[in-house]
């Protein structure tokens, strides 16, 4: 069988891993970004955090993020 590897098949896996492992709940205003980039599948998170203080020039609403990848071979048996 062929991988199909879709942007929107991986789209509803990842948010559905989210939701399964609670994240949206944990971090209210999760935003995620999922591109599938030739044989690459790459997920970037983002979610406001609360600082406990006030950062001189920093945004008033602070975010982190994370970008992870990984690589897509299937091998042939």
């Amino acid at each position: 069988d062929d991988l199909d590897l879709s942007a929107d098949v991986a789209r509803a896996a990842v948010h559905d891993y989210l939701r399964s492992a609670g994240a949206y709940g944990a971090h209210p205003g999760l935003r995620v970004s999922v591109a599938v980039r030739g044989d690459r599948l790459v997920v970037e998170i983002y979610a406001p955090v609360d600082l406990p203080l006030d950062l001189p020039g920093g945004p008033e609403r602070p975010t982190v993020a994370a970008t992870g990848s990984a690589v897509v071979r299937p091998e042939l048996r």
